[in-house]
């Protein structure tokens, strides 16, 4: 295994390491992530790993996009996704899709403002199904609203040691939530939801409520930026929303316009 992760490598530096890397026969984990790697290194680097059979490769967080990305990350059975900020096409994720769907690998996916179409999400939707394993998703600014994103959000029934759970800006609506309190029923792991800045009214809260209803391993609540507070009802959702959990960690409700009246319903240990 080569740990080079964290050490400011250039693509110039990684061009230099793929030479070297060419005198080892051996090397079958590499681990390149949070580098400053471009595509003119990652061409290198994918010239090289083309000769050698490689079980692990990490590039997360470097300036590699597009194509290379797509085909960098096709060599090996992934386990974690990371690919915040990219803007991804349909042919740069059917390749993805082949790999998660065929390895059933995946544990950890993060993504964010990826533009992606409404096949693009159905592909995801796919495998993830596949991938019952999970157990983070970070899938924030993107567009649920699209027909696919209630099969993506579906998706998640089947993954029932999922902990992590973040939804941000991601336009659920009532149909979206709904089904994601039937997709999460009988996920008893969960430690973190978020679900950001989704326009979330007081019938939005009370499928929220349900959802969390028995959720005792839940530490980390996020529902800032939403229209929770809003509405005559709007005291009973919020307790129904805070007041099923034991005990939060981190419990964000900031600008949705609470009243003082329902804090007491809220145990916070931080």
């Amino acid at each position: 295994m080569l740990n080079l992760a964290d050490n400011k490598i250039t693509s110039k530096g990684m061009q230099m390491i793929c030479e070297l890397m060419a005198k080892v026969n051996t090397l079958e984990e590499l681990q390149l992530q949070n580098n400053d790697i471009d595509n003119n290194g990652a061409k290198a680097l994918l010239q090289q790993l083309n000769t050698r059979n490689i079980s692990r490769l990490d590039v997360d967080n470097n300036k590699i996009s597009g194509d290379i990305l797509t085909k960098l990350l096709g060599m090996v059975p992934v386990r974690k996704l990371h690919l915040v900020r990219n803007k991804l096409s349909d042919q740069q994720v059917g390749p993805l899709h082949k790999n998660m769907i065929e390895t059933k690998n995946l544990r950890l996916l993060y993504m964010s403002h990826n533009h992606l179409s409404d096949n693009a999400l159905g592909l995801f939707a796919q495998a993830l199904t596949a991938n019952p394993g999970m157990t983070e998703i970070s899938f924030t600014h993107n567009d649920l609203s699209l027909p696919n994103g209630l099969e993506f959000v579906k998706a998640l029934k089947h993954m029932k040691g999922l902990k992590k759970l973040s939804l941000n800006s991601c336009m659920l609506d009532l149909e979206l939530l709904d089904e994601l309190k039937n997709s999460l029923e009988n996920t008893d792991s969960l430690t973190d939801i978020c679900l950001y800045s989704n326009e979330i009214n007081s019938e939005g809260a009370q499928l929220i409520a349900y959802m969390l209803a028995n959720k005792f391993n839940l530490r980390t609540l996020g529902l800032s930026n939403n229209y929770i507070g809003h509405g005559d009802t709007s005291g009973a959702m919020v307790n129904g929303v805070v007041g099923g959990c034991r005990m939060f960690n981190n419990l964000s409700v900031s600008t949705d316009a609470l009243s003082g009246f329902v804090m007491p319903a809220i145990d916070v240990d931080l």
